[in-house]
């Protein structure tokens, strides 16, 4: 369960990035649609993060998590493309 929880989340914020004009990780974003999926994993995240965690831990994790994952996808697909 903790493994579908942190897939969906890195999975929704990865498709809310690649959506966006301004990504440096593809030479043109994709589809708007996958942004409404991204918000659609990202919710059921928060869906199945009471039932791995007690309590406000569960909010709390779940907000820290996706704060961690909007940083670390965008500082890695620039060090990336800086590299090549």
């Amino acid at each position: 369960m903790l493994f579908v929880f942190l897939t969906f989340i890195a999975a929704g914020v990865s498709f809310i990035y690649a959506s966006n004009r301004h990504q440096l990780a593809l030479n043109t974003p994709i589809s708007k649609k996958f942004k409404q999926l991204g918000y659609l994993l990202l919710i059921s995240s928060a869906v199945i993060s009471p039932f791995i965690f007690n309590g406000a831990a569960s909010v709390f994790i779940w907000l820290m998590l996706i704060m961690l994952v909007l940083i670390i996808i965008p500082i890695s697909s620039f060090l990336i493309r800086s590299i090549r």
